[in-house]
């Protein structure tokens, strides 16, 4: 997978989902306050918005209609380079306009049906462009190492974990389609799932050999990680810990904190892994399904 042009994707694709609370924020405020001005407004007729009479509202409109058409001419910019001709100019976002009119009597105004009109193009063709990025993100076609090493842990989870734990091989192969399809975050939250089930077992493992208990203690991460290494193999698959470290330090709890395709791939193996290796050394057992 071309993992540049996907973090580079996958930041166009978080500014427009910012872009999309502030315009629906500046929206409420606007047509919260269009019914108190209107009927005060003196303009050419009673849908004009004198920008005398409301200057941060027409400042407030008009900067939200740029800061639009901005991050339309950098989206055209970013899919036009990256995807030439591949992508049908009918569904690429275009800028939208607000005029300011001006009357020798009553002055500048804005024309309120053309402002509910250009509003109304933005949130359109707004939600429009967020499926599309989003259906682009998902369409970045996989690696031939990655598409190996995902067929590789399919023939793991049917052979070795879906005959005994059936429930845990579901989600599994929930992770890996969701995976293929571009989800990364999704993905790796399945796969966290997994992985913190098998991180309590060994917890409570510890707990029961070691006789420790202060869960608070941090002599306990450094047990939990040396038998990690020395009774599942985390000495031979550094993937392992780390998936367990990624999962637990990161994205269980950052919000807005998104995994890159690696990332999302090394809490999947690792998942995968430690099912395995906690089946052989009855950690989980087959009556759990």
């Amino acid at each position: 997978m071309n993992e540049l042009l996907y973090v580079e994707l996958q930041a166009l694709y978080d500014k427009w989902v910012n872009f999309a609370k502030l315009f629906n924020k500046m929206v409420r405020g606007v047509f919260g306050k269009l019914p108190e001005v209107l009927p005060d407004i003196v303009g050419p007729n009673v849908d004009s918005l004198r920008v005398e009479d409301n200057p941060l509202l027409t400042a407030g409109v008009l900067e939200i209609i740029n800061a639009y058409n901005r991050l339309v001419l950098e989206t055209r910019s970013f899919l036009s380079r990256h995807l030439g001709n591949k992508i049908s100019e009918e569904v690429l976002p275009k800028p939208v306009y607000v005029y300011i009119h001006e009357d020798e009597k009553y002055g500048k105004y804005i024309n309120v049906r053309e402002l509910v009109g250009a509003l109304y193009k933005v949130s359109i063709d707004g939600s429009s462009t967020l499926r599309l990025i989003s259906s682009l993100l998902g369409k970045i076609s996989l690696t031939p190492e990655e598409e190996k090493e995902l067929t590789s842990l399919e023939k793991m989870i049917e052979e070795l974990i879906e005959p005994k734990l059936p429930k845990y091989a579901e989600d599994l192969k929930e992770a890996i389609r969701e995976f293929r399809q571009g989800h990364f975050l999704a993905s790796s939250l399945i796969s966290g799932r997994v992985i913190m089930t098998i991180y309590d077992k060994i917890k409570k493992r510890v707990r029961k050999e070691y006789k420790h208990k202060d869960s608070k203690d941090a002599k306990e991460e450094k047990i939990i990680e040396k038998f990690i290494e020395e009774k599942m193999g985390g000495k031979e698959n550094s993937r392992l810990l780390k998936a367990i470290r990624d999962y637990r330090n990161r994205y269980s709890h950052e919000i807005g904190s998104r995994p890159r395709p690696s990332e999302a791939l090394i809490m999947l193996s690792g998942a995968v892994e430690l099912v395995d290796r906690a089946l052989r050394i009855s950690l989980l057992q087959p009556e759990e399904d």
